[in-house]
């Protein structure tokens, strides 16, 4: 990392669980203490690294305030030791990035390595982990997850006592079908078990228990393996208007489970080109894909049940389980990993999934070209993995605008360069330049404001084409010319004058070397001038 990156760091990250802001600005234990003080561990680099590591890495900078702020540090004046003594106690090496701004003012970012599979990391003995600004002792549950991960495949294992009289037949003739249709061939039912290795020579698998199995036998084996439908006329209703629960193989489940849920089923006539002219509440392609992630992705050996909503306004499941390690609502299009490999496997074996473990890049594609915007993940946490997708239609607008620049410029946009967009369209992004540095070069994107202040939104183009070019105007801020106006009108009114700090407040969207600047040049051409002070700590007054 160098100054630039850490800049980019300070603007566009917030703290969050791989990233860590602390004043630090005379003192940070390195070690701590042994003892079990909760604010020992808090001013512990080595209680952090623990925490942060539990949690899958992630980096711990020192010398900034929870404003995200510079305000420097002289902690860890000697960093090859400090890395020396880190690694004798983590047993990881760490690497120490040591930054001097323009004042001199010190920070230090300290890389935290992710834990192993299955591995909790302890501090003198305690698994710590985060809660808000705090650290704990890691509960229980979370210990017993971590440790769970170094399993092995738990869908391969076997099912003690299950024979083939707990198969569904016509489960096991589905399933065949399947395959026989994707490979375009004829296949031995039976030999075909052993082919998808849900069956060997020690018996059937999960994996074949969860497709095939009797109701009889899910209910002996693997009770909590069903799926619960509900539908309420309102999502934010108590009560449901019809519920059904599924406790039968999957392959005999997957297509009745379809036909309750498109039974509500309608569609959005879209009146001018857009990427789809008529589009369902309910997108087969995306519903069937969340349910098959749902089925390969949850935990089985968890209590609970997939559970899923529907309403006419969205579709939402919720899986026991949280994402495995490495996997975020952020890159979950990027990085897959299934939890249930040979579950995931077979089904991509007879044509149910594309890739083993993956598919949510369909998911968000398919939703995000309806206009219903990206897949919502926020009711998950380390638990249930909840997914939400709406099922009306909210900004066609967006998606017709993108059609044209696609049309009109000549440009291939990935999925990740959709779902960028429609992140920063609704306002849940604060890209990096880097990130849209393209986008600048087509004209599709703007900066907004200069150095610490700087933003990037939707060109002026977007918002003229729908119609809103006073949102434009809100979400772009005043004209640099503007805010001088509101500088000298601010002076008019103060004969005594104004300190930098009370612009600063006046303008929170701007650095305080913008502001400068501006008075700087209100200073030369004649406008205001420095009653008093060094540069500093000037107060300046009308000339």
């Amino acid at each position: 990392m160098n100054l630039h990156e850490l800049r980019q760091l300070l603007r566009n990250t917030s703290e969050h669980e791989h990233v860590e802001f602390k004043t630090a600005s005379n003192d940070y234990s390195l070690l701590g203490s042994g003892e079990r003080n909760e604010r020992r561990q808090k001013n512990s680099v080595y209680g952090y690294a623990v925490a942060l590591g539990n949690e899958g890495g992630g980096l711990l900078v020192l010398g900034v305030n929870n404003q995200k702020e510079i305000v420097g540090t002289s902690a860890i004046p000697n960093i090859t030791k400090a890395k020396e003594q880190i690694f004798n106690c983590l047993g990881k090496r760490i690497d120490i990035d040591e930054f001097l701004d323009e004042q001199e003012r010190r920070v230090l970012v300290i890389h935290i390595p992710p834990r192993g599979i299955g591995e909790v990391i302890k501090f003198y003995g305690i698994p710590l982990m985060r809660v808000g600004e705090e650290l704990h002792e890691m509960d229980d549950q979370t210990q017993r997850n971590i440790l769970l991960e170094q399993d092995t495949d738990y869908s391969a294992q076997i099912v003690s006592g299950m024979t083939m009289d707990d198969v569904d037949s016509d489960a096991l003739g589905v399933m065949q079908a399947l395959y026989e249709r994707r490979h375009r061939t004829t296949a031995d039912s039976s030999q075909l078990l052993n082919d998808l290795e849900l069956r060997n020579e020690e018996g059937l698998t999960y994996a074949a228990l969860i497709l095939l199995g009797t109701e009889v036998s899910l209910r002996t084996h693997l009770p909590n393996a069903e799926i619960i439908f509900q539908y309420r006329n309102n999502k934010d209703a108590i009560e449901y208007q019809d519920r059904v629960d599924y406790r039968a193989a999957f392959f005999r489940v997957q297509d009745r489970l379809w036909d309750k849920i498109v039974s509500r089923n309608q569609i959005t006539q879209m009146q001018e080109g857009f990427f789809t002219p008529e589009i369902p509440a309910f997108n087969e392609k995306v519903t069937k894909e969340i349910i098959l992630n749902a089925v390969t992705h949850r935990d089985y050996r968890q209590p609970g049940s997939i559970i899923i909503k529907q309403s006419p306004q969205e579709f939402t499941i919720q899986s026991p389980g949280g994402f495995l390690p490495g996997v975020t609502p952020e890159n979950i299009i990027r990085k897959s990993t299934p939890r249930n490999r040979l579950l995931a496997e077979a089904l991509q074996h007879v044509g149910l999934v594309q890739r083993a473990g993956q598919g949510m890049d369909t998911v968000f594609e398919e939703t995000i070209k309806e206009g219903k915007g990206i897949p919502d993940f926020s009711g998950t946490d380390k638990h249930d993995v909840v997914l939400t997708v709406s099922a009306q239609v909210k900004n066609p607008a967006f998606l017709q605008y993108l059609e044209r620049v696609i049309n009109e410029k000549q440009v291939h946009l990935s999925l990740g360069d959709i779902v960028l967009l429609q992140a920063m369209e609704s306002g849940d992004a604060s890209p990096a330049k880097e990130e849209v540095q393209s986008f600048l070069d087509i004209g599709i994107v703007e900066q907004v404001g200069r150095t610490k202040g700087t933003r990037y939104m939707l060109s002026h183009n977007y918002y003229t084409s729908k119609n809103k070019q006073g949102e434009y105007i809100r979400l772009k801020g005043l004209s640099r010319d503007v805010k001088k106006q509101l500088i000298l009108e601010h002076l008019r009114k103060n004969e005594k004058g104004a300190h930098l700090d009370e612009f600063a407040a006046a303008l929170p969207e701007l650095s305080r070397q913008d502001i400068s600047n501006m008075l700087q040049e209100l200073k030369r051409n004649g406008f205001i001038t420095k009653k008093s002070g060094n540069t500093r700590g000037a107060i300046w007054g009308i000339k």
